[in-house]
């Protein structure tokens, strides 16, 4: 369905309920933003170097091999690496 175009009913069905969840997952990602910048969430600091590798992409994208280069990098070391 994403790679190709399928035009059967099943196949259209799930593009509009995929469709449909996009708006109410936007919805709620405006809210979030709001409710941060109008501080009714605040940020934390975490009192620790925090190094981000990767985003929300599962799997296959190189993200443990760039973890292992940089590890050793990071001055003090780090006393683990959650996986």
């Amino acid at each position: 369905m994403v790679l190709e175009r399928r035009h059967g009913v099943s196949s259209v069905s799930a593009a509009r309920v995929l469709y449909a969840l996009s708006f109410v997952y936007d919805r709620l990602v405006q809210v979030r933003l709001y409710l941060y910048r109008k501080r009714v969430f605040r940020e934390r600091a975490l009192g620790c170097l925090v190094i981000s590798i990767g985003n929300l992409t599962v799997g296959g994208t190189g993200k443990t091999p760039i973890v292992e280069k940089v590890r050793p990098c990071v001055a003090g070391g780090w006393p683990r690496v959650p996986s």
